[in-house]
């Protein structure tokens, strides 16, 4: 199960420059972070917080809401 996120993770990571929209980019490093947080890879998930923090666009519509203050924290 654990091996099957971390492909998730690496998965989301190669694909985001793919992205649609920078609010997608956004919003697809932000679900990175919170799967690597779920899986206690605490340095990752931060600079996958941290990236997303640094794209000035909105959320992804049906995504999780989630203001630059919220990734930096």
């Amino acid at each position: 199960m654990y091996e099957n996120k971390l492909d998730t993770i690496e998965y989301l990571k190669s694909h985001l420059k793919e992205s649609a929209t920078r609010s997608d980019e956004r919003s697809l490093l932000y679900f990175t972070g919170t799967i690597q947080e779920q899986l206690g890879l605490f340095t990752d998930a931060s600079q996958s917080y941290h990236e997303a923090s640094l794209i000035d666009a909105p959320d992804a519509e049906k995504m999780a809401k989630a203001t630059k203050d919220d990734l930096i924290l």
